[in-house]
């Protein structure tokens, strides 16, 4: 039974499994082929946040083993961060799209502002081993 209450939360089934049906897909099925594409997405991001490290990695080479030792710590509380900022894109554009926006330019325009916006975090957060002083 489908009411008209517009304070109801919204629905959690699959109207996609429906050919027949003219509602708008469900907020599930929204997020469920959201997810899967930006899955893809994943690996260009991951190869340009990886090359940024390992540019920082090989002027780091000819430090001593502690300045190395905390690089490597600060790569991995980076690659956790990295990991949040990236899901701030599929559930973004998952919202946007269950507004009612449907234009196809927003997960590329999303993908392309946050992997810069991970990228300067990325070299921010290396640099600082790199530059004397800055600890």
């Amino acid at each position: 039974m489908k009411t008209d209450n517009p304070y109801a939360p919204p629905t959690t089934e699959s109207s996609v499994n429906d050919p027949g049906s003219t509602s708008p897909p469900s907020l599930t099925a929204i997020a469920r082929g959201t997810f899967l594409a930006w899955e893809k997405l994943r690996l260009v991001y991951i190869g340009v946040l990886s090359a940024i490290v390992f540019l920082m990695a090989s002027l780091n080479y000819s430090a001593g083993l502690s300045a190395q030792f905390r690089f490597f710590e600060k790569c991995i509380v980076g690659a956790v961060i990295a990991n949040l900022c990236y899901f701030a894109g599929p559930v973004l554009e998952t919202y946007v799209t269950w507004l009612g926006y449907r234009g196809r330019g927003l997960r590329i325009v999303l993908f392309v502002f946050g992997t810069l916006f991970s990228s300067i975090l990325a070299f921010g957060l290396l640099a600082g081993e790199l530059l004397p002083g800055m600890d």
